[in-house]
This record gives C-alpha cells, sequence and structure tokens, in this order.
C-alpha cells in the first residue's frame, strides 16, 4: 500500500530537482546588456510632448519607431523584427558605458523631402534590460520605455 506521506516526499524530491534545474537555466540565459551581444527590444508605452501641450501617449510604430527590434552592437544597428510593420533601420553612431547603464545615441534624418530629422538617446539598463528612449525634433520630444533580452 503506498502511503500519502511516501508519495509527498517523492513529489517533494521532484520539485526540489525542478526547481534547481530551472535555476541553472534561468541563471545560464542571464545578460549583462554590455554591448557584447544581440538584444531585442519591446517598446511598451511611448508618450509626445509638443510645446506646451499636454504630454499624449503614442504608439511606437505611428512615428517611426518599430515596436520589436534588434540592437545589433556588432554592425552598429537598430534594425526592425521580420514582424514589425516599420521597416527602417537606423545606425548606432555612438555607444557608452555609464554606471549601470548602457547609453547609445544617434541622429536619423527621417523621410526624404521633409523636416523631421531627429536626435535620440536609448538608456538600457545592465541590470533590469528596461530601457528608455528619448527623441527630440523641431518643436517635439518623444520619450519611450520599453525593455530589452538578450538572444544569442
Amino acid at each position: 500500500m503506498i502511503h500519502f506521506f511516501n508519495v509527498m516526499q517523492e513529489f517533494q524530491k521532484v520539485g526540489l530537482a525542478l526547481f534547481v534545474i530551472l535555476g541553472a537555466v534561468e541563471i545560464g540565459m542571464a545578460c549583462d546588456f554590455d554591448g557584447s551581444r544581440l538584444i531585442t527590444c519591446i517598446a511598451e508605452k511611448g508618450i509626445e510632448y509638443r510645446g506646451r501641450d499636454a504630454p499624449k501617449n503614442f504608439v511606437p510604430e505611428s512615428v517611426g519607431l518599430p515596436d520589436k527590434f534588434f540592437v545589433n552592437f556588432k554592425d552598429k544597428l537598430i534594425v526592425p523584427t521580420i514582424d514589425s510593420l516599420v521597416r527602417r533601420t537606423t545606425p548606432i553612431q555612438q555607444s557608452r558605458h555609464i554606471e549601470d547603464k548602457l547609453i547609445l545615441q544617434g541622429t536619423d534624418e527621417g523621410v526624404e523631402g521633409v523636416e523631421d530629422g531627429i536626435g535620440w538617446s536609448m538608456a538600457i539598463s545592465k541590470e533590469t534590460g528596461k530601457f528608455v528612449i528619448s527623441v527630440s525634433g523641431t518643436a517635439v520630444g518623444y520619450v519611450v520605455f520599453g525593455s530589452c533580452t538578450c538572444i544569442e
């Protein structure tokens, strides 16, 4: 006859083994966000500022920022994922490690024939992968919040 306590002990052993294995997998998948690995990012929230108008929420793709993108440090590019509606690639002109952040910066001339050029900066937390992108244009500013993960 199987006793309840014996069954519970076996479940506890299996549960502990799974906990240890999953913990090891999680540690192995950790990401330093130090610029050495390809990362993928998701833009989660955008806020637009225009002069003295009240800030407005916006969808990042509505202003030309893919909602999902790769940061390719090797080639110094920000590239949209294949399922992103925005298909523009943006060069990273500068990257620096400051405190616990990786700072990326660049400029983008926008659409030819339209005065919509911008300067941008992206700060990625090396601990969490959370990011903030700030974008400056003529009489407009955007702030985008999101998170990144390593994929290599």
